[in-house]
């Protein structure tokens, strides 16, 4: 995708996405700003920005009113078993089919649940990356909290391998 959006593979960036509002239907992608005529509404449902010394591109997720033809859940209780808690911390321990993106979201879910509050529903609002996840990834994958505003809003740093790939977001919904 991103040598589609004038970035070179191998370039240096940081890819922030950002949920504004829930969706349940499939979203419409937009690049050029122009709102899209079948968009449910004015403002968009999420967008991506993606940073470099090269280009930046920001694009736009409205919601087009389609009901998604086929939803594929993933058991989260099968990745999170493969996890061990330590303090505000999660590792994986083991091996798991999911994608990395998939584990990080059930891996920071678990995380808040266990420490902050597991009656509250979390929500993943916002993903920070500066490089993209690759398979490799799900090997040593941790997730620590970072910050917390008032245990309603958290920010998560994401390493792998000891290296920093980005943060993630959550917010009690």
């Amino acid at each position: 995708m991103l040598p589609q959006l004038g970035f070179k593979k191998s370039a240096e960036f940081v890819l922030k996405l950002s949920f504004h509002r829930r969706f349940s239907t499939q979203l419409i992608l937009i690049q050029d700003g122009k709102i899209p005529e079948n968009a449910l509404s004015e403002k968009p449902c999420a967008e991506v920005e993606i940073l470099s010394k090269e280009a930046t591109q920001k694009i736009f997720l409205y919601d087009s009113g389609i009901i998604p033809a086929l939803r594929v859940p993933y058991d989260e209780e099968s990745i999170t078993s493969l996890c061990r808690i330590d303090g505000k911390t999660i590792n994986i321990l083991g091996k798991s089919e999911c994608t990395p993106i998939e584990l990080v979201v059930a891996m920071t879910k678990k995380l808040h649940q266990s420490v902050i509050d597991s009656a509250i529903t979390w929500a993943f609002v916002r993903l920070e990356l500066r490089r993209l996840f690759e398979d490799e990834d799900k090997e040593g994958l941790e997730v620590a909290i970072v910050q917390s505003v008032q245990n309603r809003f958290t920010k998560s740093k994401i390493m792998s391998r000891g290296e920093e790939i980005g943060s993630i977001y959550f917010s009690a919904w």
